[in-house]
């Protein structure tokens, strides 16, 4: 009698914190970086903290690449320096950052071993994220399992001011960016808006209900797939937080008022409408596809 094949043929996941800890290695990367500024602008953290915060909620990231060219706590002291100047003056700031994120970013348990197992399987698997492309991209050639997704999705990436280009843009992209394909999504749209989800329908004509979508976040990556009409599986695990980096966290958040606000509302339609799976690990998803 022959074996029965997956239960689904897509499984679409998100990225941060479902799998790899973002706050892990990004928030003591921020810290590190930040904590360098102070000593070398004598500018005290609070108001560094209060400029990043608007230049991130300007670019709609905490990620945002060049905060310090932009932070207006910052102009008064650099007035009159050359962009190279600036890299040169926080040169230790920008590798405390990069240290630390490269050192922090690890794999969630088990999750090596289910990409290779849903890949054998014949199952596609397409990473989504709201960050954009360039970091994702990057993330997943350092972490070695780009090669595990058939597609990323994730907004164009917010590119490089024209004076800075001939600083930052010294290694190929080919060599550091992910080996797989590419879809990149409007960046004026962010989960749980199912638009979002469209590049990846188009890429991979597959049947709403041959799809399963796994993410950690209840009123982003859950509602979001509800309303796109396929199966949910709520990352029971990301959604722990260390309560120290989320505090650090919520000081330097992109997120408005208006989009804590809008936080509420989703999760008021969401409701009493649970997730078609729960998982305690990523590993959890062999059981859920069959694989």
């Amino acid at each position: 009698m022959p074996s029965r094949g997956p239960n689904f043929d897509l499984v679409i996941t998100d990225l941060d914190n479902t799998v790899y800890d973002w706050e892990a290695f990004f928030i003591p990367a921020f810290m590190a970086m930040r904590d360098a500024v102070e000593r070398i602008s004598a500018i005290p953290r609070e108001d560094l903290e209060r400029s990043f915060r608007r230049v991130y909620q300007r670019h709609r990231t905490s990620e945002y690449a060049f905060v310090l060219q932009e932070a207006e706590a910052l102009r008064d002291v650099d007035a009159g320096l050359s962009p190279a100047a600036v890299f040169a003056k926080y040169d230790e700031a920008i590798h405390a950052f990069r240290s630390l994120r490269k050192k922090g970013l690890k794999l969630y348990p088990s999750v090596r071993d289910t990409l290779v197992a849903l890949k054998a399987a014949g199952v596609k698997v397409v990473a989504h994220s709201d960050s954009p492309m360039e970091y994702v991209s990057r993330r997943l050639r350092q972490l070695d399992v780009d090669q595990l997704f058939d597609a990323i999705c994730a907004p164009r990436d917010h590119g490089v001011p024209a004076d800075l280009e001939h600083l930052v843009r010294q290694v190929p992209e080919s060599s550091v960016g992910a080996r797989t394909r590419l879809i990149e999504s409007d960046p004026e749209l962010r989960k749980p808006d199912p638009r979002t989800l469209a590049p990846v329908f188009g890429a991979f004509p597959i049947s709403l209900d041959r799809i399963v979508y796994v993410g950690d976040n209840l009123s982003r990556d859950v509602l979001l797939a509800q309303r796109a009409g396929i199966s949910a599986t709520w990352a029971r695990y990301g959604a722990v937080h260390d309560p120290v980096l989320r505090e650090q966290l919520y000081r330097i958040t992109y997120w408005t008022d208006a989009d804590v606000a809008a936080e509420e509302l989703l999760r008021k339609e969401l409701g009493q409408t649970p997730p078609t799976f729960e998982i305690d690990s990523f590993g959890g998803l062999r059981e859920i596809v069959g694989v």
